[in-house]
């Protein structure tokens, strides 16, 4: 694995854990995605879980993403 995709994951795995998934299931997306594989669903899955839990967030001027 060169320099540049290393950084890439660590940068990943560093947003996959700020967003509040575990290390268990940033494997598996990562295990997906090295199977050349696009790990949507394993990743939006996990995530709405998360998002769920944590309730309502208040609006901090965020604008959505198209």
């Amino acid at each position: 694995m060169d320099t540049a995709t290393t950084r890439a994951r660590v940068g990943f795995i560093r947003s996959a854990q700020a967003a509040g998934l575990s290390l268990a299931e940033i494997r598996d997306v990562l295990a997906i995605r090295d199977g050349g594989h696009p790990p949507y669903g394993h990743v939006t899955e996990p995530l709405g879980r998360h998002l769920a839990d944590m309730g309502p967030l208040p609006h901090a001027g965020l604008v959505p993403v198209p």
